[in-house]
């Protein structure tokens, strides 16, 4: 098995530099979600290309960004199909994709990589589910690195793997990490969701903002607004995917992002090992037997 690649976009669509910044530092690629703030995401650009050097990467969703200067530390633009590409040759391109004929599209266009981005995950989504979409697709392009974003946690991640992922993508699930930058009015919200909250408005996934019958009474609207402004989608919406349920068992298992990233990759390993040890899906095999199915 290839070594698994994991990386860890910013989540709420806004760019968090200390997240990104402990992302790499606990060996997992960064990237710096730039939002739809011009201001905000040079400011954050800046920041984290000086202090991480070996290089992260961006995830683009708004086409008054595409311009924005990118320095050589950015070596990844993540971003839906059908958002023209920043020009930067040098930087490798992942598309985002919601359907498999977007997957050929990308593929055609010469895509470094192809990221399935499931029905569970934030902002604009597939109407399938990440696992069955991504079956679909990484068995056309067995010659593409296939990444998939939504839903993804410990044993998914495995089952990913085993299937042919390149890698897995965080997003939501990093949350409730005290690395994430986000208001603690927001994180209390958050604690308290099942996933079901998020709703889903034409094809994209979010969750409503405070004074909403769904959040938290105590949310001072004025601490959160940053989080909000710059959002094309309506005012009161903010990008929050339904694996932000996973997030929660994750942030309470593994407290540190460090722990988590070392903890993931430990339970593919693990997951893998043992399932080629026990020879689940042979003929015959013990659990066959036990089901008495062939």
């Amino acid at each position: 098995m290839k070594n698994p690649v994991i990386i860890g976009i910013t989540p709420f669509e806004r760019p968090d530099v200390k997240l990104a910044l402990s992302l790499h530092n606990a060996n997992a690629f960064p990237v710096l979600h730039l939002g739809r703030d011009r201001a905000t995401a040079a400011d954050a650009i800046q920041q984290l290309a000086k202090k991480c050097p070996e290089g992260f990467g961006v995830c683009l969703v708004s086409d008054a960004l595409l311009d924005l200067q990118l320095p050589e530390q950015v070596t990844l633009a993540v971003l839906p199909y059908g958002l023209k590409p920043p020009a930067n040759k040098h930087i490798k391109l992942f598309y985002q994709i919601h359907d498999i004929v977007e997957a050929r599209k990308a593929h055609a266009e010469g895509a470094a990589g192809i990221i399935v981005k499931g029905n569970e995950g934030a902002g604009k989504v597939a109407y399938e589910s990440s696992y069955v979409l991504f079956q679909r697709v990484v068995k056309e392009f067995a010659d593409l690195e296939v990444y998939i974003q939504g839903g993804v946690g410990i044993h998914t991640a495995a089952g990913a793997m085993a299937l042919g992922a390149a890698g897995v993508i965080l997003d939501s699930q990093l949350v409730l990490f005290p690395e994430c930058s986000a208001p603690e009015n927001i994180k209390r919200v958050c604690e308290k969701l099942s996933g079901t909250e998020t709703k889903l408005i034409g094809n994209t996934r979010v969750l409503v903002r405070p004074n909403s019958p769904v959040l938290a009474d105590d949310a001072d609207e004025k601490d959160l607004e940053p989080y909000f402004t710059g959002l094309d989608l309506e005012k009161n919406l903010l990008p929050l995917g339904q694996d932000i349920a996973i997030g929660q068992d994750l942030a309470n298992r593994y407290k540190k992002i460090d722990k988590l990233v070392f903890g993931l990759r430990e339970a593919i390993y693990g997951h893998l090992r043992q399932a080629k040890s026990l020879d689940v899906i042979s003929e015959d095999n013990e659990l066959a037997k036990d089901l008495g199915i062939n």
